[in-house]
C-alpha cells in the first residue's frame, strides 16, 4: 500500500512512493541540465555586445536548484550508500568549509555570489555539491547512459564553438600575436581555455567509455569521432591541462 504522511493523498507524497528507477530518470534529467545549461546561457554574452557573463550563472542556478531537490530526495530515500558515502562526505566537508570561509570573509557579497560575472561563491559550491550528490545516487544503467551522452553532447557543443574561434578568430578572447603568426586559443563556451580543457577532459573520458562499452555501432562511431574532435580542441587550448587531459 502506498505510503502517506499526515493523512495526505498518494499524489502529494510522490517522494515517499518514488521508486529508484523513477528517481534515476528524474536525476538524469537534472544532470543533463547541469551539462548544457551553463554553456547554452553563455552563448548569449558570447555573440552579443551588451550582454554580461552574469547571464551564464543563471544556467547554473536553474540546474542547481533542480539538483538540490533531487539531492534532498536522495538523502531522504537513502540512495547514498556503499562506495558513494565517502566522496559525498568529502564534498560535504568542502561545502562546510566554504560556509566557514563565507562567515570569515571580508566581503560577504563576493563570498556568497562570487566575483562579478564569475559564479564561484558559496551558492555555486552548494549547487555543485547537489549536482554531485544527484549523480552519486544514480544506479540505473539507462540513466547513467543519459548522463554520459549529455557529457559528450556538451563537449561537442563547446568544441563546435571552439572551432569557430580557432579557424576564424571570431568570438575569441584569447589571442597571441607576433610578427610571424597569430594564434587563437580555444575557449569554447567555458570562459577560458583552461576551463575548456577541463570540460573536454570529462567529455573525452565519457566518449571513450561509450566507444568501448556501448552496444550500438552508430553510437560507438559517434563517440570515436567525438574523441578525436575533443583531443584536437584540447591541443588548441595551448594549455598544460589540455595535454594532461589527453594523456
Amino acid at each position: 500500500m502506498p505510503k502517506t504522511i499526515f493523512r495526505s493523498t498518494e499524489k502529494s507524497n510522490f517522494i515517499l512512493n518514488m521508486t529508484e528507477e523513477q528517481y534515476s530518470k528524474l536525476a538524469s534529467i537534472g544532470l543533463a541540465m547541469a551539462c548544457f545549461m551553463v554553456s547554452l546561457f553563455t552563448i548569449i554574452p558570447e555573440i552579443t555586445i551588451n550582454s554580461t557573463y552574469t547571464i551564464a550563472a543563471g544556467g547554473l542556478a536553474v540546474s542547481g536548484v533542480y539538483c538540490m531537490i533531487m539531492a534532498f530526495i536522495a538523502f531522504i530515500k537513502k540512495y547514498i550508500k556503499g562506495g558513494t558515502v565517502f566522496p559525498v562526505c568529502a564534498f560535504g566537508a568542502m561545502t562546510l568549509w566554504a560556509v566557514i570561509s563565507l562567515a570569515a570573509s571580508g566581503d560577504k557579497y563576493i563570498g556568497l555570489y562570487g566575483f562579478p560575472q564569475r559564479a564561484e561563491g558559496l551558492l555555486a559550491i552548494i549547487f555543485y555539491f547537489c549536482i554531485f550528490v544527484t549523480g552519486a545516487a544514480i544506479k540505473r544503467r539507462k540513466a547513467v547512459e543519459t548522463v554520459i551522452y549529455s557529457v559528450i553532447g556538451t563537449g561537442i557543443l563547446n568544441s563546435v564553438f571552439a572551432l569557430v574561434q580557432i579557424f576564424t578568430g571570431k568570438l575569441s578572447h584569447y589571442r597571441m600575436i607576433s610578427l610571424d603568426i597569430q594564434t587563437n586559443s580555444a575557449s569554447g563556451l567555458a570562459h577560458s581555455p583552461l576551463f575548456l580543457a577541463m570540460v573536454l577532459t570529462l567529455s573525452l573520458t565519457a566518449a571513450l567509455i561509450s566507444a568501448v562499452t556501448n552496444e550500438s555501432k552508430k553510437i560507438r562511431v559517434i563517440s570515436i569521432v567525438s574523441s578525436l574532435l575533443f583531443g584536437f580542441v584540447m591541443i588548441m587550448t595551448y594549455s598544460f591541462i589540455g595535454i594532461c587531459g589527453i594523456v
